[in-house]
């Protein structure tokens, strides 16, 4: 039998460990890919700002609870002053209670005394109230400066934005903000929603086609303090979750 000429068992030697080598390669990339899919876990916390509010909050509790889900409610301590009762019921639902000042006041530029006599009257409001202390602190609008961060977190806060929102300018209809959601929203997101100060018929509305297509895409909802347990690490974590990059968009 013929010898196969010695330049050409080279060539075909070095063809097989290329090949052998992209092999390896798609199969570090496919199964990194596989373990990034697996984690975190399917789960969202749907969370709502600027209540309690006796036109959406009672409609909203009533979704939740039809649904067996436990939200994360963001009370301003001035509306709960005023609406006593519906902050209790919010509590008794078993849903939990965040920080969202004390009248809903745009933090960027106040002095640090300022900020926490806000975090501090809604707190203690929230807690006479209710007979709960809150773990979670968001700034109206999403708002916040060096200071903001560090006055929560000296009050033992961690400072909680989001990740998508509902309401959204360019949702003009509910099925347009839950299609939005249902298309951008991904494990281990913090969801956005309000239920007071300006007009949340939509929201109300939207709320049960996001529940519905949530649930359908395998979703699990939980509250804050379970999503933090099983999110993954990201940067900053240390002093905030969540991002508002939407920000200039959000109907707040």
């Amino acid at each position: 039998m013929e010898k196969m000429p010695k330049f050409l068992a080279t060539r075909k030697l070095f063809i097989i460990i290329a090949a052998v080598a992209v092999l390896f390669v798609l199969a570090l990339v496919t199964g990194a890919s596989m373990v990034a899919n697996q984690n975190p876990r399917k789960a969202v916390a749907l969370t709502f700002d600027d209540g309690p509010d006796p036109r959406y909050t009672p409609k909203i509790l009533a979704i939740l609870e039809k649904n067996h889900i436990k939200a994360t409610f963001f009370l301003i301590g001035s509306r709960v002053n005023m609406f006593p009762n519906l902050a209790r019921q919010v509590a008794s639902h078993g849903h939990l209670i965040g920080n969202h000042t004390y009248y809903h006041v745009k933090l960027k530029g106040l002095t640090e005394d300022q900020i926490k006599e806000e975090i501090d009257w809604c707190e203690k409001t929230i807690y006479r109230v209710t007979g709960e202390k809150p773990q979670y602190f968001r700034p109206p609008k999403g708002y916040f400066n060096d200071e903001t961060i560090q006055v929560a977190s000296k009050a033992g806060y961690k400072v909680i934005l989001w990740d998508i929102a509902v309401e959204h300018r360019r949702s003009h209809t509910p099925e347009r903000e839950a299609e939005r959601v249902l298309r951008k929203v991904r494990p281990g997101d913090i969801i956005l929603a309000h239920d007071g100060l300006l007009n949340r018929e939509k929201t109300v509305k939207a709320l049960p086609l996001i529940i519905e297509g949530l649930k359908k895409q395998g979703y699990d909802f939980v509250t804050l303090d379970e999503l933090l347990k099983i999110r993954t690490s990201e940067p900053g974590q240390d002093k905030f979750i969540g991002h508002s990059k939407e920000d200039e968009s959000i109907v707040r």
